[in-house]
C-alpha cells in the first residue's frame, strides 16, 4: 500500500511485521523494550512455537539481556531437540 510508504516511510513487509509485533506483544512493554527489533520480528512470526517465545519471555523477565543471536541459538536448538516432524 502505498499509503503506508508515503505516512510512515516504511514498507508494506516491515508494517506488517510491526503488526504482528503488536498482536503477539501489544501488552508486554517489558518484552518489546528488551529485544532488538530482528529478535521481536522473529519471535512474532507465526513459524515461531510458543514454547521457545514463553523461554525468551522467561529469560527477559529474569533479567538477562537477549538478542537476537541469542534467540536464534535458542530457536535451534528447541528445533533439533523437537525433530523435524513438529517444525
Amino acid at each position: 500500500m502505498p499509503w503506508i510508504e508515503a505516512e510512515f516511510g516504511m514498507s508494506m513487509s516491515a508494517a506488517t511485521r510491526f503488526m504482528k509485533v503488536a498482536d503477539v506483544y501489544g501488552g508486554k512493554s517489558n518484552i518489546v523494550l528488551n529485544l532488538d527489533p530482528t529478535a521481536l520480528y522473529a519471535l512474532a512470526a507465526p513459524k515461531t512455537p510458543t514454547e521457545v517465545r514463553e523461554e525468551i519471555e522467561k529469560m527477559i523477565e529474569a533479567g538477562e539481556v537477549v538478542l537476537s543471536h541469542k534467540y536464534s541459538r535458542y530457536y535451534f536448538l528447541w528445533i533439533l531437540a523437537a525433530g523435524a516432524s513438529e517444525v
